[in-house]
């Protein structure tokens, strides 16, 4: 994390500290309840162009999968919970086989590059589940 990015984290951590206990509450319920009625609520900050994706979890044998290999970063916004890459991946081919868009190909493709993935063989396991292997093909080819 650069100087800046550190000394930020530590700002909002500070104004976080700040706040009342019952806002603290307050701020999380609107969440829940938003995140309830959407089904899925996007999270986006121009910060580097980061953007992140939150779903509610299932009651799915990927989303059991899910929350038992979650893992929890540290962000700007505080430590937050995350689902293993593997997941991303799977998610990612089983949109595109949903609507072929090519950026779903792209990002696996530079998640496979960057080395994030670090259970090759669970992935595999879990794109023949789902029948995804002709999706996987085509990620794969053009690396």
């Amino acid at each position: 994390m650069s100087e800046s990015e550190t000394a930020l984290l530590k700002m909002q951590r500070e104004i976080f500290a700040r706040m009342t206990p019952s806002r603290r509450l307050e701020i999380a319920a609107n969440l829940h309840a938003t995140a309830r009625a959407l089904k899925a609520s996007w999270l986006r900050t121009q910060h580097r162009g980061f953007r992140a994706d939150c779903y509610l979890p299932g009651k799915s044998e990927i989303a059991r999968w899910e929350l038992t290999y979650r893992r929890r970063l540290e962000t700007l916004f505080g430590d937050c919970w995350f689902s293993p890459p593997e997941s991303v991946v799977l998610h990612k081919l089983l949109f595109y086989r949903e609507g072929k868009s090519d950026k779903h190909l792209e990002d696996i493709r530079a998640m496979l590059a960057s080395g994030s993935i670090q259970d090759l063989n669970l992935l595999t396991d879990w794109i023949s589940a789902q029948h995804l292997e002709n999706e996987w093909k085509l990620a794969c080819d053009e690396r």
